[in-house]
């Protein structure tokens, strides 16, 4: 007689939930950074004296190293470990951010989002694979629900998600 096979789990464990909030924070860290600038950037060229086209390369430069970074995340993480690969690049990413924050001029500004998005790319696909890998089957729909990609425009978040225990 065989052993009938496990109940699927219908709750998310304390370390998968904790695992899951890390992963979303530095996700959503890449994802508010893409766009950050943006409303900084009339700012950014008074303080700096800088044309517009010349302070544009504060988002496109990062924008471009970002999308680079993505499509490479995956053997990145496999070469050096999904975990491992993941800090770095939360490391890295805030050391870049701090660099940002301390730019004296256009070209340190340009170098550190370009070094950001280098950095920042590897957040977002590793932080969903981290998620997805951390997730039993039977509960990726609802958790997927609750990355911060899928819920960005969500009204009611919390409603989505399925209860800790």
């Amino acid at each position: 007689m065989s052993a009938a096979p496990p109940e699927p789990p219908t709750q998310l464990t304390l370390r998968q939930w904790l695992i899951i909030l890390t992963a979303s924070i530095g996700a959503l860290l890449e994802i508010i950074d893409t766009s950050i600038t943006n409303v900084a950037l009339i700012q950014i060229q008074a303080n700096l004296g800088a044309t517009l086209a010349e302070v544009g390369w504060v988002v496109t430069g990062y924008a471009m190293a970002s999308v680079i970074m993505i499509p490479l995340s995956e053997w990145l993480g496999e070469l050096f470990g999904q975990r491992n690969y993941f800090i770095f690049c939360l490391l890295g990413f805030t050391g870049a951010s701090v660099l940002c924050g301390l730019a004296p001029n256009l070209s340190v500004l340009v170098v550190a989002r370009i070094l950001q998005g280098l950095l920042g790319g590897g957040l977002l696909p590793k932080a969903q694979a981290i998620i997805f890998r951390t997730v039993p089957k039977a509960l990726q729909g609802p958790s997927a629900a609750c990355s911060p990609t899928a819920s960005a425009g969500a009204g009611s978040f919390s409603s989505m998600c399925p209860s800790a225990s």
